[in-house]
């Protein structure tokens, strides 16, 4: 997500886009890297062939002056817009375990875009390769064997539920996960009829086998 402090009548506002590199919006103009030395970053205006206006933060990003050019072009309130919810879309893929296409089209279905503002939306497939590559460096290394401990996050479900229910270590399995859901539990106790499914083929090379338990909700197999 962004990071916004105020400046005067002036907001600066730092938002990583979705390839990690850091923009600048202030006074809702868009501001690129341009330099850094030891103690201070130097951002010039995106439209730096014709306009002259500069920023300078610390290396902290934390603000320090910009000039007092004029830029000679209009803000683009449009842009800014679609690089606000890109950032907040990148944001939900790094910190959610939902699919990065379901957060994508929700958050796009959420803005109600105009016509225009829809019309220079990237697309899901131009930036998912940038995506979920941001969100593998938030993902843990696969482990190797079947020994490993089960971060906390993924022993909860996307509503921070345990969903993580059982961990067994035995001499004969080795080791076995259980995971569901309260609502899941519920479902399935009250199903008149119950379904149960072995498979091998997609299991992680860690572990031998996949067994699901399926239960009847208004008549369908869950």
């Amino acid at each position: 997500m962004s990071n916004t402090t105020s400046v005067g009548n002036c907001n600066i506002e730092f938002i990583l886009s979705t390839k990690n590199k850091k923009i600048v919006i202030f006074n809702e103009y868009k501001y690129v890297f341009n330099q850094e030395s030891n103690k201070k970053k130097y951002w010039r205006c995106e439209d730096n062939d014709y306009c002259a206006a500069y920023l300078h933060t610390t290396c902290e990003d934390i603000y320090v002056k910009h000039n007092n050019a004029q830029h000679n072009h209009l803000p683009d309130p449009d842009e800014i817009l679609i690089i606000r919810l890109i950032s907040k879309i990148r944001s939900r893929v790094v910190n959610e375990h939902l699919s990065a296409s379901f957060i994508y089209e929700f958050e796009i279905a959420r803005a109600k875009l105009t016509k225009s503002q829809l019309s220079i939306v990237p697309s899901f497939r131009t930036i998912k390769s940038a995506l979920y590559k941001a969100r593998s460096k938030t993902i843990p290394i696969v482990p190797k064997t079947f020994e490993f401990n089960v971060p906390t996050l993924y022993q909860l479900n996307t509503n921070s539920e345990q969903f993580l229910l059982a961990d067994y270590h035995d001499k004969k399995f080795d080791r076995v996960l259980m995971y569901s859901s309260n609502r899941q539990l519920d479902i399935l106790f009250n199903s008149s009829i119950i379904f149960c499914d072995g498979t091998f083929s997609t299991a992680p090379p860690q572990f031998q086998q996949i067994y699901t338990l399926h239960g009847i909700f208004e008549e369908e197999c869950m």
